[in-house]
């Protein structure tokens, strides 16, 4: 039975008209999958600059954070060496 209905397939295929659809419908398929494709880079490419722009951003705002970090540092460092330069002096003058 699988015989019969595989041949009677490959007679509308090759019969002129079956086959110019069967062409027409892989034409079709094709282009579209080109499309598809190209839709697909044109979508990665975007995604990519995407990532690299809020990376640039990430790096920036870690950059900020350390510099303020060591703004604070210094300046705690800089109260805890004037108190101590304070203390000393007192002591010196005792």
């Amino acid at each position: 039975i699988y015989g019969d209905v595989y041949s009677r397939i490959l007679r509308i295929i090759k019969d002129a008209s079956g086959y110019r659809i069967v062409r027409r419908l892989g034409a079709t398929l094709l282009g579209a999958l080109s499309e598809a494709n190209l839709a697909v880079d044109t979508a990665r490419d975007a995604l990519l600059d995407v990532f690299a722009e809020v990376k640039r951003y990430e790096i920036s705002l870690e950059n900020q954070e350390r510099e303020e970090r060591e703004a604070r540092e210094r300046q705690v460092q800089g109260q805890i060496d004037e108190s101590a330069l304070n203390l000393y002096r007192r002591r010196d003058k005792d």
